[in-house]
């Protein structure tokens, strides 16, 4: 399974690139974060004492700093969101034509469909070890 992405000359860009990108972009968004959670604190001491704080023109300065901070976190989210997709897209892509060929040519019968057991089963436990890895890298 990680050997058909993180191993083959053809997926290296993706597997490689992607991760490093993807690890940049959350390090990045956490970043953001932490700035949003300083820039809530300064802003709702302005809240409670607004006269003892600066008052209306700090306000709209906090507003032109949240803009600058929040725009680009929501961009910043949006692209992580998008390539996370299309990486686990590429990586379920790889898999495939790793496994496909065997499966073609077992001697064995192989019951596919609906009514399939252990379709299903494999299915289910390819996807779940999928979204396992899939959550671990964007948890990264």
């Amino acid at each position: 399974m990680f050997r058909s992405f993180f191993l083959s000359r053809r997926w290296a860009l993706w597997s490689w690139g992607g991760l490093l990108v993807l690890v940049a972009l959350v390090f990045i968004t956490v970043q953001q974060t932490v700035k949003l959670n300083t820039w809530y604190g300064e802003f709702y001491d302005l809240l409670q004492k607004p006269e003892q704080a600066g008052g209306l023109a700090k306000f709209w300065g906090f507003m032109q700093q949240f803009a600058w901070i929040a725009f680009p976190y929501m961009l910043l989210r949006s692209l992580e969101t998008y390539l996370a997709s299309h990486y686990a897209f590429r990586w379920r892509q790889a898999m495939t034509e790793t496994y496909l060929p065997r499966w073609q040519k077992t001697s064995e019968t192989v019951e596919v469909g609906a009514g399939g057991a252990h379709a299903g089963i494999v299915h289910s436990d390819l996807v779940g070890t999928f979204q396992g890895h899939g959550h671990c890298l964007v948890a990264v």
